[in-house]
Formats: structure tokens, C-alpha cells, sequence
């Protein structure tokens, strides 16, 4: 049965009890399929063509897209009615003419030459593996964040870094692994929540519009992961939409340390919970900054009567300075 140390105990979250060391083949296999893929820094798993799904981890798009690639965009969403097909053979109907590119190349060689400047000890290229996070936050590395954002192609590998997710992995007394293995034997009681909200999180996106698409299966795992380990919060709704928005770029694996790392070390207490005493609390505060930064946007959300109370990974972002 899980374990959730409360208080100081719970920096790293002992969670898993060893009750049985033989794993479930199944667990192995979806963890190692689901593991972050080491690879040079300078390297991109993204076309980032500007063409259908170029933006996204290709592992969660499903083998067989029935409707016509142009339907969607480069993140996999469905595009509106007056956003649909156009004619071939017009150049202004290109994907690369009609929208600017997600990357600048010159500003990712900017955040690789720094990344490597901090490892001058690794003799060979510089591989992920060899960055933990940490060392990653310095003056230079907050001034090229301000300048321009993280590159797209770096996101999945960057955002389980600069949130503490990695070291938490690293440092941690279980397996993402072990987590599968238990959570097949668990209680399917708040399984049931979970799978009433699986098509409703991101129906518009094709990675989870089915019950049968990879996206779905990873949503559920991941889900049903981390209302194991944290028992006495459960599920909530609003965990769906941030770990769906993360599993188009980000491997599964680090996105369940993504996660432990928002419950454990960012949000504030109580941001996942029945009364959301966290979450009123962020968006309260997240008001008081946008009235002070960007009062232009403020004041376009209050015309349109836009509610804060959904807007969680805005919150975030803009409290802890994670550029996007």
C-alpha cells in the first residue's frame, strides 16, 4: 500500500512500500518504452515544419489517422470549420507560409553553447543524462529565458529539469516502474473517476479523442499513478489537463515526476484537494500580479469575463518564471 509522508518528510516522496519485488513484465515494458529518450542537447525528436503534428511526440499520435492530415494542426489539434483544407498547389496555403516558426534556431544555439559551457568536463557531446537541473540556473540561463523562452525542441527535456523533476527521480526511493507494478493491484475505486474524464480532457486534440489512443492509456497511467502515491488527495479534475498538455511534448515517465514535483515542491498546499484552498489562493495572488505586469492582459480577461479558476498552468508560469 502507497505511504504519503506529510510535512518536511515529503521532499521526496517514500510512497512505495516493497511488498513484492517481482514486477509485472507489462510494468517493466511501459516503463522502459515510456523512459525519456537520451539524446544530444543540439538533437530534436520535432519536424517543427509547420505541418500537421510536427510539434508533438510522435509516440502519442495514433498508427492509423482516418481523417485528412489538414484537418489538424502542429500540435495535433482539430482545426475550425473556416480553418479546414485548402486547395493544393497554393503557396499561400503552405503550412511554413501561414504561420511563424516555433523555433529560432539562432536563440537554441544560444541555450545549447551555454548548457555546454557548464559541462566543459564532458569530453564527448553533451547528452541530457548529464544535466540534473540544478546547475542550469544561472544569470545567463534566466536572461536567454527573458529573451526568448525555452526552444520548442528543448522543452521536453528542460521543463523536468528546471521544475526539479529529474533530481526528484534521481533521488527518489522508488520507480515509476514500481508505481505501475502496484497500481494494477490496487483498488479500482478511483479508477472509475478517472476513466469518466479521460475523452473530456483534450477531445479536440487526435492523441486523445479515442479510448483506444495512446494518449488516453498514458493519461490513465499517469493518473491513476498519482492518486496511488498521494492518497490523501486522490484525483482531481484539473490534473487531467496539465499532464495531457504535457504528454504532447514530454515522455511519461518524467512527466509522473513532473508531477510529483507540482504537488510536493511548487503548488501551494491544498492546490489539489476538495476545497481547492490552494488553487483560490494562486489565482488571487496571479490577479494581483497581472494588474501590476500586464494590466492590458488583465483587462481583456475582465471584458470577457474570463475565470481565473481554470487557468492553472498560467499560474504557475507566471509565478515561477517557467518560460514557455
Amino acid at each position: 500500500m502507497a505511504k504519503y509522508k506529510k510535512g518536511k518528510d515529503a521532499k521526496y516522496a517514500d510512497v512505495v512500500a516493497d511488498d513484492d519485488d517481482d514486477v509485472f513484465p507489462i510494468a517493466r515494458k511501459i516503463a522502459e518504452h515510456t523512459k525519456e529518450k537520451d539524446q544530444e542537447i543540439h538533437a530534436s525528436f520535432f519536424e517543427l515544419d509547420g505541418k500537421p503534428f510536427s510539434a508533438i511526440n510522435k509516440t502519442m499520435l495514433p498508427i492509423y489517422i482516418e481523417d485528412p492530415h489538414d484537418y489538424f494542426d502542429e500540435f495535433g489539434f482539430r482545426k475550425h470549420d473556416d480553418e479546414g483544407p485548402k486547395s493544393a498547389g497554393r503557396e499561400e496555403d503552405s503550412p511554413s507560409q501561414s504561420s511563424s516558426p516555433l523555433e529560432n534556431s539562432a536563440h537554441k544555439m544560444k541555450f545549447i553553447s551555454h548548457i555546454q559551457d557548464l559541462h566543459k568536463e564532458v569530453k564527448d557531446d553533451v547528452l541530457w543524462s548529464h544535466i540534473l537541473g540544478p546547475e542550469l540556473k544561472t544569470e545567463r540561463f534566466e536572461e536567454l529565458l527573458k529573451e526568448g523562452g525555452i526552444p520548442h525542441s528543448m522543452r521536453p527535456f528542460l521543463w523536468p529539469r528546471l521544475c526539479g523533476a529529474t533530481k526528484k527521480q534521481k533521488e527518489a526511493k522508488y520507480t515509476y516502474e514500481s508505481v505501475l507494478q502496484q497500481c494494477a493491484q490496487d483498488k479500482p475505486s478511483i479508477g472509475v473517476q478517472i476513466e469518466r474524464d479521460l475523452l473530456r480532457t483534450l477531445p479536440n486534440n487526435i492523441c486523445f479523442w479515442k479510448k483506444n489512443s495512446e494518449g488516453i492509456d498514458a493519461l490513465r497511467r499517469i493518473l491513476k499513478s498519482v492518486s496511488f502515491i498521494y492518497p490523501d488527495l486522490g484525483y482531481c479534475q484539473g490534473m487531467g489537463v496539465i499532464v495531457a498538455s504535457l504528454l504532447l511534448y514530454c515522455s511519461e515517465e518524467s512527466i509522473f515526476w513532473m508531477m510529483t514535483a507540482l504537488i510536493e515542491d511548487i503548488l501551494p498546499p491544498n492546490f489539489y484537494s476538495q476545497t481547492l484552498l490552494g488553487l483560490q489562493a494562486d489565482e488571487r495572488v496571479t490577479r494581483h500580479l497581472m494588474k501590476c505586469h500586464v494590466p492590458d492582459l488583465n483587462k481583456a480577461l475582465e471584458d470577457y469575463e474570463v475565470e481565473m479558476n481554470g487557468c492553472i498552468v498560467f499560474s504557475i508560469e507566471l509565478q515561477h518564471g517557467n518560460e514557455r
